[in-house]
């Protein structure tokens, strides 16, 4: 009798094994259909005592879709920078989406536009984004951290709206084993 016992509740539990595998596959997939992409902060700092930090912003980066790129560069404090210069190249795979040189932001704050997108962004294929900052000022010379350069890379993460149907996942699992009664009572 008691092998009916573990005999059934095997059956039972994979049962519910390949129910959470399902759950969790669909969470995977939701949460890469619907994920925020990545903003970060690169702090590029000078030889001496003069810094500055760059904040690259993306929006989403789908197949032949643009992308906008969102440039911010303030002081240490958080404070906005003034007279700025930089280069910023854009890529993907070997395709080069978008390329300025020369760049000039009287107020620190920058936004610009790639061509669309060969793929979308993967941990494979990324969204690789170069800044290369070429100092302070309205003409040459210019002063500060000139040459450092600030890289970023947009690639899917998972959101919170993933985690949500993740944690549903769980509960529901949980549930399903409770109300199952899998576990014979001991």
């Amino acid at each position: 009798m008691r092998g009916f016992y573990v005999s059934r509740f095997i059956r039972r539990s994979m049962r519910v094994i390949a129910l959470g595998s399902f759950i969790v596959l669909f969470a995977i997939i939701a949460g890469i259909a619907t994920t925020p992409w990545m903003a970060g902060t690169v702090i590029v700092e000078a030889v001496g005592t003069e810094r500055v930090m760059v904040e690259i912003e993306t929006g989403s980066a789908g197949q032949g879709e643009v992308v906008t790129l969102d440039v911010t560069f303030t002081d240490m404090t958080g404070g906005n920078v003034e007279n700025v210069n930089y280069d910023i190249i854009a890529s993907q795979g070997n395709e080069v989406v978008l390329d300025v040189k020369g760049a000039h932001e009287d107020n620190g704050i920058g936004s610009h536009t790639t061509t669309p997108l060969p793929l979308a962004a993967s941990d494979t294929m990324p969204l690789n984004i170069q800044v290369t900052f070429n100092g302070f000022g309205i003409e040459e010379p210019f002063t500060g951290p000139i040459g450092q350069v600030a890289t970023k890379q947009v690639v899917p993460e998972f959101g919170t709206i993933t985690m949500m149907i993740l944690g549903v996942s769980i509960v529901s699992i949980i549930a399903i084993t409770t109300k199952s009664k899998i576990f014979p009572k001991i």
